[in-house]
């Protein structure tokens, strides 16, 4: 039987002693899986870091089909997104679905999307991924009346093809300064947008599971070498990878990331009273 994450938090305390192997996966709440940073947006707030990272190509296939494969005798979200970036871009995304399925059968999955791209893909696709009870988590992101119209179109043709959707209207009310930098520095200093699931939730890219979407964004942002901010708050932040031992797996579920530190959303009650910050969005490419 599988182990709850609620069960592990309240009867287990990570320790010194050898902690025996689990024989099934542990269950979580949320996952997410990153297929790259690659966007048709450059939106200034992105939570994602997208225009900061500046990156030009996504995560092969077949390596995100090898890491759900690998993660899945880890761990089973109870629910999971695959995003990026935007995950309509990538020519493998059907297929990454499918092996989302294929490996997670009880999970809860949705693609999540800026919308703008849904017109590119025919009615067998969404038709597959109906089959495979793929939903979209939508966020409306659009800075034309145009867009809008193609939008609404498109979202009354997957009801019609029984895609389930999830549409969020994108009223970017969740602001945090993304780094927390000191007067001294104004290294990609920007109020971006961001949402924190209490420390439950998962990231995954480039075979890495990071305890945040934050952190995973942050991380990829250091590994450019443009961003010093991003190395020093990343300084003693662990993430899991799939050859982890359970003594590794416990500590990570655990352990709250040192790097909660620097987000505004560890004080729940002040993001709450902050403004929403009104800014242009880029219109989506032709």
């Amino acid at each position: 039987m599988a182990m709850l994450w609620s069960h592990v938090i309240c009867t287990v305390k990570p320790t010194n002693t050898m902690i025996q192997p689990f024989d099934s996966p542990i269950i979580i709440p949320y996952f997410e899986l990153n297929v790259g940073f690659v966007c048709n947006l450059s939106c200034k707030e992105c939570g994602a870091l997208v225009p900061q990272i500046g990156a030009k190509e996504f995560s092969r296939t077949d390596e995100c089909c090898t890491w759900l494969e690998q993660y899945a005798k880890l761990l089973q979200p109870e629910r999971a997104w695959i995003l990026g970036g935007e995950p309509f871009m990538h020519d493998g995304l059907l297929d990454i679905a499918k092996c989302f399925r294929k490996h997670y059968p009880n999970t809860h999955i949705e693609i999540t999307t800026n919308g703008t791209l849904l017109h590119t893909k025919n009615d067998k696709f969404f038709t597959e991924l109906a089959t495979s009870r793929i939903g979209l988590f939508i966020s409306d992101h659009f800075a034309t009346e145009e867009w809008g119209k193609r939008y609404t179109e498109q979202v009354t043709r997957l009801n019609a093809l029984g895609v389930p959707t999830h549409a969020h209207n994108h009223t970017r009310f969740q602001v945090m300064p993304i780094f927390n930098t000191n007067a001294r520095t104004n290294e990609f200093s920007y109020q971006g947008y961001q949402a924190c699931f209490r420390q439950q939730c998962l990231s995954l890219t480039d075979g890495k599971m990071f305890r945040c979407s934050y952190a995973n964004a942050l991380w990829t942002l250091a590994q450019t070498g443009k961003s010093e901010t991003a190395v020093k708050q990343l300084e003693g932040h662990k993430y899991l990878t799939p050859q982890a031992t359970p003594e590794e797996v416990y500590e990570f579920l655990f352990r709250i990331p040192d790097l909660c530190k620097y987000c505004t959303f560890t004080d729940w009650v002040t993001v709450q009273q902050q403004k929403p910050l009104l800014t242009d969005l880029a219109v989506p490419q032709q």
